[in-house]
């Protein structure tokens, strides 16, 4: 399912993509959100190239989750994956992802090695998940969640049963469904790591062809800023705690207890933002490391 709107400047390079895939047995559905820019003559020459792609208009825009909802209301095949307008895979992505399943058919997503990239030419930082990386959804509730947060909120991108996102209930919030999504499914069965292909994330707020250093400071200026704001993620985990026990109760788990609402809010809040703030910093070149270190002994000795 791709949900976009005014993506026609990433928009055709995505799509290439997708309609490259080497697993050809697919149905491409695009919700276009009423773009204003060239989005729609992209998406009408595409669909009038492969018969495989169904491109849906909105009339009016809507909320950018209920067009991610939509496409998957969309979808009629057993398995799902969102594509943004602006990221890239490699061909065999999906095919890799399927083959996940074969031996585990009680997962809900699989997903694989991840890239972060600020320009067509060149990554910011690359995610190497080690082949044993699989969550299990038997494992004790918040070591479980905290699994979810150190894997990052990169893999909604990854390969779901459909019935899984079926079963989702889309609480109303401001923000945040992608780590819900996650820590559902996650609680409805096992997450896999399947190696052998390669997600491309395009992060749009780095400054295009930016030098490296420049791009490491935005990666952790964006997260510090995001860090001091508390009050959305305790709204978030206290629907989080409600969804999740949902969830457990289907599964014929016990709920988590009301104690857990400002553990699953630290977790959130500390543990997501602290995940990022040492992704920028593990991923970033040694020499870039090197020189944040001494720049803050020196401001430590003023």
């Amino acid at each position: 399912g791709v949900p976009v709107r005014d993506g026609a400047v990433y928009l055709e390079e995505a799509l290439r993509t997708i309609v490259r895939q080497t697993h050809e047995n697919i149905e491409i559905i695009i919700s276009d959100n009423a773009s204003t820019d060239g989005t729609r003559d992209i998406c009408e020459r595409f669909a009038a190239q492969d018969p495989r792609i169904r491109y849906i208009r909105q009339p009016a825009p809507i909320s950018a989750d209920v067009n991610f909802r939509f496409v998957v209301d969309q979808c009629t095949s057993e398995w799902f994956m969102w594509a943004s307008h602006d990221d890239l895979r490699d061909e065999n992505y999906i095919a890799v992802l399927l083959s996940g399943f074969e031996g585990n058919p009680g997962a809900t997503l699989a997903f694989t090695d991840i890239e972060i990239f600020s320009d067509r030419a060149r990554s910011v930082a690359t995610v190497r998940a080690g082949a044993s990386v699989i969550l299990a959804s038997s494992r004790p509730f918040f070591e479980l969640h905290e699994a979810v947060v150190m894997n990052g909120p990169i893999p909604i991108y990854g390969l779901f049963r459909t019935d899984v996102l079926r079963a989702f209930r889309w609480p109303r919030l401001p923000g945040g469904h992608d780590w819900m999504i996650l820590h559902w499914a996650a609680t409805l069965g096992d997450v896999l790591y399947v190696p052998g292909s390669l997600f491309r994330y395009f992060v749009p707020d780095v400054p295009r062809a930016a030098p490296e250093a420049q791009s490491y400071q935005w990666l952790k200026r964006a997260t510090w800023l995001d860090g001091v704001r508390p009050l959305p993620d305790l709204r978030w985990a206290r629907q989080a705690s409600r969804e999740l026990a949902y969830a457990r109760r289907a599964r014929g788990l016990n709920p988590p207890s009301v104690g857990s609402l400002p553990r699953l809010c630290f977790l959130h809040h500390g543990g997501a933002k602290s995940w990022a703030m040492q992704f920028a910093y593990r991923n970033a070149p040694s020499r870039l490391r090197s020189a944040d270190r001494k720049s803050t002994r020196l401001n430590s000795s003023h």
